[in-house]
């Protein structure tokens, strides 16, 4: 509010709010103001993701995103994480991220859960699983958090009509595509223009991308 007040833009950390008539009074606060609300879905933005959604026609439309990401709960230090009267539970903080990219990558607005859950221990969620439909188009996420450090990984598997793309870890640094005879011109293009987004090496494993492609 104060931000608003001040006529400053907002880039506000997830979830922007726990009920949607909050959420709607928070929106119509920007407004009044004339000033941005956004909330920070960094998936959206990653160049990977931008890049099928551009080609999405070509590769025949989604038929089926999933998402299993076997995580450790050991990186998460802040104790509101875990509070669902302050965060709104682990789908509220980390799901919906998936779900955000989901309805991103489909331009579908109506999500509809077929079924979701939530294995807790000790206050802390330990594994969610969850089967989100859009249309014909259907998104499912296995979430684990009680993974070891060496085993930790994120893969996104989006099948398409024409064709299947892996993109390894969670803020992607790989992706991996059919051979580009497949599906052309749409993966010949896609390769291309990943390769150039990713032809920079760096002496840091951790900051390398890699661009692969099924012969």
């Amino acid at each position: 509010i104060r931000a608003a007040d001040a006529g400053k833009h907002i880039l506000c950390e997830k979830p922007l709010a726990l009920t949607v008539a909050e959420i709607s009074n928070l929106f119509d606060l920007a407004r009044s103001h004339n000033v941005a609300l956004k909330v920070g879905f960094v998936l959206v933005n990653h160049p990977f993701y931008a890049i099928i959604k551009k080609y999405i026609s070509e590769l025949g439309g989604i038929q089926t995103v999933t998402v299993v990401n076997n995580a450790t709960e050991g990186e998460l230090q802040p104790d509101w994480y875990w509070q669902k009267e302050r965060s709104g539970g682990w789908f509220m903080v980390s799901e919906i991220h998936w779900y955000h990219l989901f309805a991103w990558l489909t331009d579908e607005a109506n999500l509809q859960v077929r079924s979701a859950g939530e294995v807790d221990m000790n206050s802390r969620a330990m594994a969610t699983f969850s089967h989100i439909v859009a249309g014909a188009t259907a998104l499912t996420v296995d979430h684990r958090l009680t993974t070891p450090r060496p085993d930790v990984k994120t893969t996104v598997t989006i099948t398409c009509e024409h064709s299947v793309i892996t993109i390894d870890d969670w803020v992607p640094r790989s992706i991996t595509l059919p051979s580009p005879s497949l599906a052309e011109p749409a993966l010949s293009v896609i390769l291309s223009a990943a390769k150039d987004l990713f032809a920079l090496s760096s002496s840091s494993r951790k900051h390398q991308r890699r661009i692969l492609c099924n012969q």
